[in-house]
């Protein structure tokens, strides 16, 4: 019997919601008040957005920018405005300036980051995180985007790292919590990452998520018992998972029940699963 495609098929689900956040907290600029004479684009732009006009606020500063006014604030604000509205190629462009602009600006490479984050540039991000994190060590967010990062890079280690300190800052980081079982699993230390997944709050939106590590982590120990727990969960929440069906005929044949395990993977089969150790498996159970 073969498990090795449930021992690799690990995945780590980007939360809108914790990336939002990242976002909107720096929409805050202590600075604002302090510009409002040297630049009254921002202070009209901002006005703009309050009334919902986004876009005109967004030409606003754009043409602020083109007429030469270089205040890191106008592009950090300008960022923003194409991130609240899911421009995310023009707000990566807006930040990309601004840390070209100001190197050290301690919001430019973090934000930039955010934005890299939500276009999949993984190697892009790790590179602004990690600015972001040596230019304000003390910022949880910025450690968090960094570990992010490098577990979709499969770096394991820096990814356990960069958890372990957002969760030494954060105990409660469900996104931290949810990473660290991700890079557990990654350097296949699966009875902790399982541990670490036990302890995830029950959350309807990630349930499948967490669920398919669970399976792909208790299928690397071939602890049956726990394989069969886990996809029974699985196929509950997500009754056409083909996954689920794979796993409860792998925990079968651990278990020597070779009718069920038959009966499981071709339902495997059937619902769109397509691997070589699926079809052995099934073959194997068959036989007897």
């Amino acid at each position: 019997m073969s498990n090795e495609n449930l021992d690799d098929r690990w995945l780590w689900f980007i939360d809108d919601g914790p990336l939002q956040a990242l976002l909107k907290a720096e929409a805050a600029m202590p600075s604002m008040k302090m510009r409002a004479a040297s630049s009254p684009a921002l202070v009209r732009a901002v006005s703009l957005h309050m009334e919902g006009r986004t876009a005109q606020a967004i030409t606003e500063l754009t043409a602020a920018i083109d007429g030469g006014d270089r205040h890191p604030d106008v592009y950090l604000m300008l960022g923003q405005f194409h991130a609240e509205a899911q421009q995310w190629e023009a707000a990566t462009d807006v930040y990309r300036r601004l840390a070209e602009l100001d190197p050290k600006h301690p919001l430019g490479a973090f934000n930039l980051g955010v934005c890299q984050l939500r276009q999949a540039d993984w190697t892009g991000a790790e590179t602004n995180f990690r600015q972001a994190a040596a230019l304000q060590p003390s910022r949880t967010e910025a450690h968090l985007g960094l570990a992010i990062a490098s577990l979709q890079l499969q770096k394991g280690a820096p990814a356990l790292e960069g958890f372990d300190r957002v969760l030494a800052k954060d105990p409660k980081s469900e996104p931290a919590r949810f990473g660290r079982a991700a890079a557990l699993q990654l350097l296949k230390r699966f009875p902790e990452a399982l541990a670490e997944y036990d302890k995830l709050p029950a959350d309807p939106a990630r349930q499948v998520a967490v669920l398919n590590n669970q399976v792909a982590a208790a299928a690397a120990t071939r602890d049956a018992a726990a394989l069969q727990r886990y996809a029974s969960q699985l196929l509950s929440a997500d009754p056409k998972s083909a996954v689920a069906s794979e796993a409860l005929g792998a925990a079968a044949l651990l278990n020597g029940d070779y009718r069920a395990a038959t009966r499981h993977l071709e339902a495997a089969a059937s619902g769109g699963a397509e691997s070589i150790e699926l079809w052995t498996n099934l073959a194997a159970a068959a036989a007897r």
